[in-house]
């Protein structure tokens, strides 16, 4: 079974705003986001399938959206492919609260670590296309 709750918090944190495992409660900081693991299956004895869940909670719409997008944009450089992500027309929540959600699945190599997109590996990308 792959972890990579260590991974995923790390490459958060790299957002510059406060990240938590799991729903926020009571009183946080906000801008603020939450991840976590909906499903990690093993497809075969030498592949995974995982997928997670991101939330953003921010004071404005705009920055909710800003921090969506950046969340989006480091997660699928990763390899992941998005599965959902919710609709602005749910993304207030309260007077000064925004919610976004979105949700990612990708499959990994459990002997070499690498994540696949496509049937191909992204490191093995990377090292065609620098040659």
């Amino acid at each position: 079974m792959t972890n990579a709750r260590v991974f995923i918090k790390d490459l958060l944190e790299t957002l510059g705003v406060t990240v938590r495992q799991t729903k926020p409660e009571g009183k946080v900081e906000l801008p603020l986001i939450t991840y976590a693991e909906i499903t990690n299956i093993n497809i075969e004895l030498w592949h995974d399938r995982f997928s997670y869940q991101f939330d953003v909670y921010a004071n404005t719409f705009e920055e909710v959206v800003d921090l969506i997008h950046k969340v989006d944009d480091a997660v699928t450089a990763l390899g992941f492919n998005r599965d959902y992500v919710s609709p602005d027309t749910q993304a207030r929540v309260d007077t000064d609260l925004y919610h976004k959600a979105a949700s990612y699945t990708a499959d990994i190599n459990t002997l070499t670590g690498n994540i696949y997109q496509n049937h191909t590996t992204i490191n093995n990308q990377e090292e065609e296309e620098n040659g």
